[in-house]
C-alpha cells in the first residue's frame, strides 16, 4: 500500500446547506447581516445565509429571517460528500464512513472507488479526511472549512484484518469489476484464454475465479465461469435441452461444472401444479461461443442432450453397463493393438540368485502355449471402469470413470454420467491418477481410517509389514511399490519335497501365478488387487510372497512356514477357503501365542457352520475371518456367512468388498488399476486397520487388537444379524477411539 497525503488550504463552498451560497434578493431588502456578523457568525458578502459550529454542531441562520437550523457534523451527508468531491471528483463512496467529532473538527474513514484509476492498478482505497472550522472570514462566501485527507491505496488480496467481512466484500467486488471481471454474490471470474467464435470449450480453456471472502485467486476452466454468469439459467431454459417443452416448465434447475467438457443441469417438473409426481431431466450442456470475447450467457450456443429419467442409478453399477464403456474405449484408443509388456524369462543375474526349481517353472511358463493370444491381449488390455461416488455432485451416485492405459506415461482418463451415457475423456500425461486416489480415500472413509490418519495423526510403520501370501504379485506396480519391505516366493524343494521360501526382487518371477495363463488377464492378478487395498496412498509395508506351488495353499504349511520366514509375531493376510470337513485346530492353529490370520470367509456364499467340524473351538482365537458388503452396508450376494455357529461368530467381521478399485497387474504400465469385487479385498481393510492399530499401540500383539476391532465393529444399522455379519463391520474409528481411550491398554 502506498499513501498520498492531500492538503487543502482554500476554504470549500458548500453550496445549500442552508440556504447559502446564492446572492441577496435586493440591495433594498432588510437584513440582520450586521446584528449576525457582530454576534460571532460568519457571513460572506453575498451569502443570504450565516453560519457558526457549536457544541459539535453546524448552525445555519438567514440573513432575513435569523431562522435558525441544527446540524450534526459527523450525521452530515452533505458535509462528507462535499470533502471527498474536494480530494477528486472521481472518487465514489463504497459504504458509510465512519466519523470521530469534536466541537469544531469531524474526522471521516471512508472507503472509496476511484472510477478514473487504469484497469493496471487498483482502484479502492482507505480515505481519511479531517474538517476543521477555520476562523471567522467574512470576506468569503461559504462555510470556511479545510479539508486535510490522507488517501491509501488498497490490495484486494491483502485488505487490512480490521475491516468488517461485508466491507472487504464490497471492496473485493469493486476491485474485481473494475479490472474486468464478472461477478456474482460469491465468486468473480475473468476469461484468461482467447476463444474462438462457434468453437466449443473444452476444460483446456481458462477463467481465473477470485473468491469474494477471501480474494484468493486461481485458475478454473473456462466452462464454469460460463456457468456462473448471472443469465446461465435463463439461457438455459430457453435452449430446448430440457426435453419438456412450453408450457411445462421446470419448478427446480441445478448446475454444475462436473463433466469434462460440459455443464451438467438438473432440472425437475410436474405435469401441473396439484400433481405429486416429480419427473427429472438430466441435460448435459455444451457451450460454442457466438463472439471471441463472450461476457454474457446470451453470447454461447448451448448444445448438447438431455433426457428424462425417474430414478438415478446408484453406486452398484451393472457389469454389463461398464462393459459397453470398456468396450468403446478399447475401440477408440485402439488398445488392441498395443501389446502388453509381457515378462521376460529372468536374466542371467536373476538365475543366479533363484533355486533351479523357480527358473525352470518360469521357463515352462513362458513357453506355454496359453501364452499371449487374442482375447488374453483383449483381457489385458481392457480399461478400468468404475462406479464412482462425488458426494458434492448433484447426483452424487450416477458416475462412471474409466481409464484407458496406453503407456506409462499416457493414460487417458474419461468420466460418464450413467443416465446421460456418453463419456468425456482427457488424456494425462503426469503420474497421477486425480479420481483414483480420491475413490480409493473414500474407500478408506467408508471404514473411518480418516480419524486414525487425519484426527490421530497416526503412520503405518515400517516395523509391522503385514505379510501376503498369494499368486500373481506385481511388485512394481507404483500404487505399492513404496511400501514393499520384502518379496520372495515359495517353492517345493525337488530333494525334500517341503515349502522352500527364496527372496527376490525379480519381477518375473513375482508376477507369475499358479496357471501360466492367469497373469495375463487384468482381472486375476490377485495377489496386485490385494496388496493394493492395503498398501495404496501411504498404506501399511508389505512382505509378498509369491506361491508357485500348489503345496502353498495349505493354510498350516504356509503358518508354519510364516512363523519360521518372518516371525512369531506376524500378521498373515490371506485368502483360503476351509477345506470341507477340517476341522479349526487344521486350519486355525499356530504354535505362537500372538501369530494371526486373517482369512478371506470366500466367494460362493458359503455357510462356515456347515464347512467345519467343530473339533477345537479355543484355535479359532488365532485367526479373524472376513465377509463383505456393499456400499450401503448390505452383505454381498456373494459373501460367505459365519452361520449359526456362535464361536464363528465372534471371530467373524465384515468389510467393504464390493466395487474395490486398486491395483493390478500388466496393461503395459505400471499404474494400472482395476475394478474388482470378493472377501479378499475385504480382508485387506481388516489387515491394514489392524496394522495401522498396531502402529498406533506398538507394545499390544495382534491377538490383542484383533479383539478390540471385533468388540468395536459397527452393528448399528438397519438388517444386522449375526448369522450374517459376526461382530458387525469394521469400524476403525471406533477402534482407535477405544485404543486411545484406554491408553493402549488392555
Amino acid at each position: 500500500m502506498f499513501k498520498l497525503m492531500l492538503l487543502l488550504l482554500t476554504p470549500i463552498v458548500i453550496v445549500g446547506c442552508g440556504g447559502g451560497g446564492s446572492s441577496e434578493e435586493g440591495s433594498t431588502t432588510a437584513t440582520y447581516k450586521a446584528e449576525l456578523i457582530s454576534s460571532g457568525w460568519d457571513c460572506g458578502p453575498t451569502d443570504t445565509s450565516c453560519y457558526k459550529v457549536q457544541n459539535a454542531a453546524l448552525l445555519t441562520t438567514s440573513i432575513y429571517t435569523k431562522d435558525v437550523s441544527s446540524e450534526q457534523l459527523d450525521n452530515s451527508d452533505t458535509l462528507m460528500n462535499f470533502a471527498i468531491e474536494s480530494v477528486s471528483s472521481s472518487l465514489k463512496l463504497l459504504a458509510s464512513c465512519s466519523t470521530v467529532q469534536a466541537k469544531s473538527t469531524v474526522k471521516y474513514t471512508c472507503y472509496v472507488d476511484d472510477e478514473q484509476a487504469s484497469v493496471a492498478s487498483s482502484n479502492i482505497s482507505e480515505l481519511e479526511m479531517e474538517l476543521s472550522v477555520k476562523e471567522i472570514d467574512n470576506d468569503a462566501n461559504g462555510l470556511p472549512f479545510s479539508v486535510s485527507s490522507t488517501k491509501t491505496i488498497l490490495d484486494a488480496s491483502n485488505l487490512p484484518s480490521y475491516l468488517s467481512t461485508s466491507l472487504a466484500r464490497t471492496l473485493r467486488k469493486s476491485y474485481y469489476e473494475h479490472a474486468g471481471y464478472q461477478c456474482g454474490e460469491d465468486d468473480c471470474y475473468k476469461l484468461t484464454s482467447t476463444l474462438s467464435a462457434n468453437i466449443k470449450l473444452t476444460e483446456y480453456d481458462t477463467a481465473e475465479k477470485c473468491t469474494l471472502s477471501d480474494g484468493a485467486c486461481g485458475s478454473v476452466a473456462a466452462i464454469e465461469w460460463a456457468m456462473n454468469l448471472s443469465d446461465f439459467i435463463d439461457e438455459f431454459k430457453d435452449s430446448g435441452l430440457l426435453v419438456y417443452s412450453a408450457p411445462i416448465t421446470p419448478f427446480e434447475v441445478s448446475c454444475a461444472y462436473e463433466l469434462k467438457n460440459a455443464i451438467y443441469c438438473i432440472s425437475k417438473f410436474r405435469l401441473n401444479s396439484s400433481s405429486s409426481t416429480v419427473s427429472t431431466v438430466a441435460s448435459k450442456v455444451e457451450l460454442a461461443p457466438e463472439v471471441s470475447e463472450p461476457t454474457t450467457a446470451s453470447q454461447f450456443t448451448f448444445t448438447g442432450e438431455g433426457k428424462s429419467f425417474s430414478e438415478l442409478q446408484d453406486r452398484n453399477v451393472n457389469s454389463i453397463v461398464l462393459n459397453n464403456f470398456k468396450d468403446s474405449l478399447f475401440s477408440e484408443y485402439y488398445l488392441g493393438t498395443i501389446l502388453p509388456d509381457l515378462p521376460v524369462i529372468p536374466s542371467d543375474d536373476f538365475a543366479a540368485n533363484l533355486p533351479t526349481e523357480v527358473t525352470n517353472k518360469l521357463q515352462s511358463f513362458r513357453t506355454n502355449d496359453n501364452w499371449g493370444g487374442t482375447s488374453n491381449i483383449e483381457d489385458a488390455r481392457a480399461p478400468a471402469c468404475f462406479a464412482r461416488h462425488i458426494p458434492s455432485s448433484l447426483t452424487p451416485d450416477a458416475w462412471i470413470s474409466c481409464y484407458a492405459f496406453e503407456s506409462d506415461t499416457t493414460v487417458h482418463e474419461c468420466t460418464a454420467h450413467l443416465n446421460l451415457g456418453s463419456m468425456d475423456c482427457s488424456t494425462l500425461t503426469g503420474s497421477e491418477l486425480p479420481y483414483y486416489e480420491a475413490n480409493f480415500d473414500q474407500m478408506l472413509e467408508f471404514h473411518g481410517f480418516d480419524y486414525g490418519y487425519d484426527d490421530l495423526g497416526v503412520a503405518h510403520s515400517s516395523s509391522y509389514p503385514i505379510v501376503v501370501v498369494d499368486s500373481g504379485c506385481e511388485i512394481g506396480n507404483d500404487h505399492v511399490s513404496s511400501r514393499i519391505s520384502q518379496s520372495g516366493v515359495y517353492y517345493t524343494n525337488s530333494g525334500n519335497n517341503q515349502l522352500q521360501y527364496s527372496s527376490t526382487t525379480s519381477e518375473g518371477a513375482m508376477r507369475f501365478d499358479l496357471d501360466p495363463s492367469y497373469w495375463e488377464s487384468h482381472g486375476s492378478a490377485h495377489c496386485t488387487n490385494i496388496m493394493g487395498v492395503t498398501s495404496t496412498n501411504e498404506g501399511a509395508y508389505l512382505n509378498v510372497v509369491n506361491v508357485l506351488d500348489g503345496i502353498g495353499a495349505s493354510v498350516p504349511t504356509l503358518k508354519a512356514k510364516m512363523e519360521s520366514t518372518f516371525g512369531a509375531d506376524a500378521l498373515l493376510a490371506k485368502s483360503s477357503r476351509v477345506p470341507l470337513g477340517e476341522s479349526y485346530n487344521t486350519v486355525f492353529a499356530a504354535s505362537s501365542s500372538n501369530q494371526l490370520l486373517v482369512n478371506s470367509g470366500g466367494n460362493s456364499s458359503e455357510d462356515w457352520s456347515d464347512l467345519v467340524i467343530v473339533a477345537d473351538v479355543e484355535s479359532i482365537e488365532s485367526a479373524v475371518i472376513v465377509g463383505s458388503v456393499g456400499w450401503g452396508k448390505e452383505l454381498s450376494d456373494f459373501s460367505a456367512v459365519p452361520g449359526e455357529n456362535a464361536s464363528i461368530q465372534l471371530r467373524w467381521i465384515t468389510a467393504l468388498g464390493e466395487n474395490i478399485v486398486t491395483a493390478a497387474s500388466v496393461s503395459n504400465t505400471s499404474k494400472s488399476i482395476i475394478k474388482t469385487d470378493g472377501t479378499s479385498l475385504a480382508n485387506q481393510f481388516v489387515s491394514r486397520a489392524l496394522d495401522l492399530a498396531k502402529s498406533y499401540c506398538t507394545k499390544l500383539n495382534y491377538r490383542d487388537l484383533a479383539q478390540v476391532m471385533l468388540n468395536t465393529a459397527d452393528h448399528d444399522f438397519d438388517g444386522y444379524n449375526a448369522e450374517e455379519y459376526g461382530q458387525g463391520i469394521l469400524d476403525v474409528k471406533s477402534m482407535m477411539t477405544k485404543l486411545q481411550g484406554d491408553g493402549c491398554s488392555i
